[in-house]
């Protein structure tokens, strides 16, 4: 068997024992009468919705790489989606991130991606407090 093979079967054996264990703390029947009661139309509207605004977070990714990595908008986002996988199981966001820049570093060769990483986050930052400042004014207009 070749090392990566090896990799792959443990990578494998630790999920399935992870998620062994995280079944075994859920009540199967409750949860499968809650999935039951939701509408199928909103969890695709939800899953639309989550997969354009990660489309679109890529595009912005593209844009702040673009000087600096030549590589194909296709290939960043399936790195965006490894990263948010990563994201929602790490403790913190850091983590996907982290993972973010390694899947790059890998792709491209290139390493060094700590200041674009940072004003990435400083440009998520000030875009979440646009929104906030945007939403305040549209509810005093309403008021």
């Amino acid at each position: 068997m070749k090392k990566s093979s090896s990799i792959t079967a443990l990578k494998s054996i630790i999920s399935l024992v992870i998620l062994y264990a995280l079944f075994l703390k859920i009540d199967i029947s409750s949860l499968w009468e809650k999935m039951r009661s939701v509408h199928p139309g909103i969890v695709l509207l939800g899953a639309c919705i989550f997969i354009g605004v990660q489309c679109v977070s890529t595009y912005r990714w593209s844009i702040i790489l673009e000087k600096d990595v030549d590589i194909p908008y296709r290939n960043l986002l399936s790195i965006y989606f490894i990263g948010m996988f990563f994201n929602n199981f790490l403790p913190t966001m850091i983590g996907g991130d982290a993972v973010k820049g390694y899947y790059l570093y890998k792709v491209t060769g290139k390493g060094g991606f700590l200041g674009l990483h940072l004003y990435g986050q400083i440009f998520r930052l000030y875009g979440a407090d646009i929104y906030r400042i945007g939403r305040a004014c549209c509810r005093l207009s309403t008021d």
